[in-house]
């Protein structure tokens, strides 16, 4: 037999470690990388998250100091009778108006949009008369007002109180309509033009809480289409000329000095109007590549580190087990009290 010296094994091993430039790892770094193997396994990797890194959600639940889970980012039990008609005028003024709205006559506010934008063209290049103008507007105003009337109180209220790409819109189309007017030297025709410019875009900002079911928002897209053809046929009618009686004026004083300069109400228009189509033809596009989505409540996406969303997962957790402990309780102590205080049997139809 040989006999082996262990001591120089150890020594050469001991030299070699010494001479060696990789580091040793510390407790902590080891941990976290058996924790990152463990997670590559396939059993755990769809169900945990890695520690290090960030994850942005769109909707979450956050556990209330109360008790009381809510959540964020989510608009859950949409009832589409829960409308602002009913909220306020009972229930059977507000079937009337659904009725307009999803059954047999549901294009029919679209027609009524189609025929307001060839009249208001047609008032424009002076072909209709301006007596017909006041009954023609009031009518008009149907539109906008039964759109409000049969829009989801709950997604009514998250488009205007949490968004504010609605309030942007309704700024630039307020500029735009002002500006109009001022060219039509408020004159009847801004009764004509006036409303519809303001109001068709809210009419179509509020589509978002009526219809819900794809094969309805056909009609937003129709709406949007129509908008938009018609503010650049009258931009057109401005660029070539084709319009009587057209007063361009200053109304906005931009520098002050031996030469004062002004914004006018043609140039503001033509601006504004051009802001306003390109919003509608975003819109259009969006609508186009996203049919299930709504454009005004796109959420926000919230950017936390996956070792907050961890720890909020398990109050949540926590909590709802909880609750879920608590019922049971409750319901024990319900059915204790049923048929003398003994429980035959219990049927769950």
């Amino acid at each position: 037999m040989k006999t082996i010296d262990i001591s120089e094994i150890l020594l050469d091993t001991r030299e070699l470690r010494a001479a060696s430039t990789l580091s040793l790892r510390s407790p902590k770094s080891k941990w976290k990388l058996i924790s990152h193997k463990v997670q590559d396994v396939s059993h755990w990797k769809n169900n945990e998250l890695t520690t290090q890194c960030f994850t942005g959600r769109a909707s979450f639940q956050v556990l209330q100091p109360g008790g009381k889970i809510k959540s964020r980012g989510e608009c859950l039990n949409i009832n589409q009778k829960d409308t602002l008609a009913r909220k306020y005028f009972g229930e059977n003024f507000s079937k009337t108006c659904l009725k307009l709205s999803h059954e047999r006559y549901k294009y029919l506010i679209s027609f009524l949009n189609i025929v307001k934008c060839v009249l208001t063209l047609l008032v424009l290049n002076g072909y209709f008369n301006l007596n017909h103008v006041y009954y023609i507007s009031i009518l008009w105003l149907f539109i906008p007002i039964h759109v409000l009337m049969i829009a989801n109180v709950s997604i009514l209220k998250r488009v205007w109180l949490k968004s504010f790409l609605p309030w942007m819109h309704l700024y630039v189309a307020l500029i735009e309509t002002y500006s109009f007017c001022s060219l039509c030297n408020w004159d009847l025709r801004t009764l004509m033009v006036g409303p519809p410019m303001l109001l068709s875009q809210l009419s179509i900002t509020n589509y978002d809480a009526v219809y819900f079911r794809r094969e309805n928002k056909i009609i937003i897209t129709i709406h949007i289409i129509f908008a938009l053809l018609w503010k650049m046929l009258i931009l057109l009618g401005m660029r070539f000329n084709y319009f009587e009686n057209i007063y361009v004026d200053k109304i906005i004083l931009l520098k002050t000095g031996p030469n004062n300069l002004y914004l006018d109400n043609l140039s503001l228009y033509a601006s504004k109007t051009t802001s306003m189509m390109m919003f509608l033809f975003g819109q259009l596009v969006f609508r186009c590549r996203h049919p299930d989505k709504a454009y005004s409540i796109r959420t926000n996406y919230t950017i936390r580190s996956n070792k907050e969303w961890m720890d909020l997962n398990r109050k949540n957790r926590i909590q709802k087990t909880k609750t879920l402990k608590d019922n049971v309780e409750n319901t024990h102590e319900v059915l204790e009290d049923v048929d003398g205080g003994e429980i035959v049997k219990i049927i769950v139809s």
